[in-house]
């Protein structure tokens, strides 16, 4: 097994175990070596491939002489310091768990071979990288991208269970104001999940900086798994319900749904209640069931983000920004008049979440601007055969992180 080392933290792990390094170098060529070796220091290491980004070189952590000669052939030569040494060396670049049953997951880690691959149907499978993977990766963050769609292809969700995302992350590796269903699911492309999205999906954004993969450290390591719908969140205390959704009429969602009809739905119910009457500064979670005709053919994934990003926007007052021209776009996309919707927009009466700019023109439509970023889990379970509409319960509710008590 093979693990190219990107980061300080994952040379670190190898450099203290004493493992086994693969560095390819274009000047001296492809050496393996046993550490501690005198050739393989934490300066070179950051030279090489943190300043210069590995434009002439790069590390590998491996488990042994064959897994070095696997990938690189004849043309991988033992360190003429440290070679004596090699066939002893213990080797910590990945880790293999137990396949005894069918929750077991064969290979956990990323890297330039690595492809995370769960040996039954649950999962889980997780990947290290440098930075979160944007919308339209390029380079390294492509092949991280093509590595997460191969690894998570074998997971199936059965009844009564649902997809799983988890994400552990460095504040520093994360764009600002990003939002946790956009890097776990958007951006490697929805299509990847959904054969195990049909009946919900739910995800964490952790709270405590607990990034392997493998037994290297990533700045930021995504998690995919099945799990039973009744699951507790994993990293979050759920405290207060700061607003309840009770049968809330939704309009026919699609992958063409946009946030602002599910905005007005939600905005103008009356079944949606207000349990706080504070406003909400801190983190919160969703917790939803979603009922949807027997018929209905997309998977949930494909229609997550009108649907958070339309319900969390109808618990915002829009700050007047722009006012004119966002209500004059919205009015017509929504068919209605523009006094209605100035009027909605600048409501308080369920605004838990603050006032802010909540839309910015966008070509030539809006562009909508929620705090989903401090939506840090949710939970939507789908429910199939209820009738022809589209129904809505659930609730907003304050976390914290697990072990201590959430407070508005």
């Amino acid at each position: 097994m093979l693990v190219q080392l990107l980061t300080l933290e994952a040379f670190d792990v190898v450099l203290d175990r004493s493992g086994l390094v693969v560095i390819v170098d274009k000047s001296t060529g492809i050496r393996l070596h046993a550490l501690p070796c005198s050739w393989v220091t934490r300066d070179f290491f950051k030279v090489k491939v943190v300043d210069n980004h590995g434009k002439n070189g790069s590390y590998f952590g491996v488990e042994s002489r064959a897994d070095a000669g696997g990938r690189f052939g004849d043309a991988v030569k033992d360190c003429t310091r440290c070679g004596s040494r090699i066939d002893s060396a213990r080797v910590p670049a990945g880790r293999r768990s137990s396949t005894d049953g069918p929750e077991s997951t064969t290979l956990v880690l990323d890297g330039d071979e690595g492809i995370g691959t769960g040996a039954g149907i649950r999962g889980p499978v997780r990947f290290g990288s440098s930075s979160a993977l944007p919308f339209e990766p390029r380079g390294e963050m492509h092949d991280l991208r093509t590595r997460i769609r191969r690894g998570v292809a074998p997971l199936a969700a059965g009844a009564g269970e649902v997809l799983w995302g988890t994400i552990h992350a460095e504040q520093s590796a994360l764009p600002a104001g990003a939002d946790v269903e956009n890097i776990l699911f958007y951006n490697v492309g929805p299509g990847s999940f959904a054969k195990v999205s049909h009946a919900g999906l739910a995800w964490e954004s952790a709270p405590a900086f607990i990034a392997t993969a493998g037994e290297a450290t990533w700045p930021v390591v995504v998690e995919y798994a099945v799990h039973p719908d009744s699951r507790e969140f994993a990293h979050w205390s759920v405290g207060d319900v700061a607003v309840a959704f009770e049968d809330v009429a939704l309009p026919r969602l699609a992958t063409g749904t946009k946030p602002g009809a599910v905005w007005r739905a939600v905005h103008d119910a009356q079944c949606v209640e207000r349990r706080i009457g504070n406003e909400l500064h801190g983190d919160f979670a969703l917790d939803l069931e979603l009922r949807v005709p027997a018929a209905w053919g997309p998977a949930v994934i494909s229609i997550v983000k009108p649907l958070v990003d339309g319900l969390i926007s109808a618990l915002h007052t829009h700050d007047g920004s722009d006012e004119a021209l966002v209500v004059e776009r919205l009015a017509g996309q929504l068919e209605e008049r523009g006094a209605v919707v100035r009027a909605r927009l600048a409501d308080r009466g369920r605004a838990v979440l603050g006032v802010r700019r909540l839309l910015w023109p966008w070509r030539d439509g809006v562009q909508w601007n929620p705090a989903d970023d401090r939506c840090r889990a949710a939970r939507i379970r789908v429910a199939r055969g209820t009738g022809d509409g589209f129904r809505l319960s659930g609730a907003l509710v304050v976390i914290a992180p697990r072990g201590t008590v959430p407070a508005r």
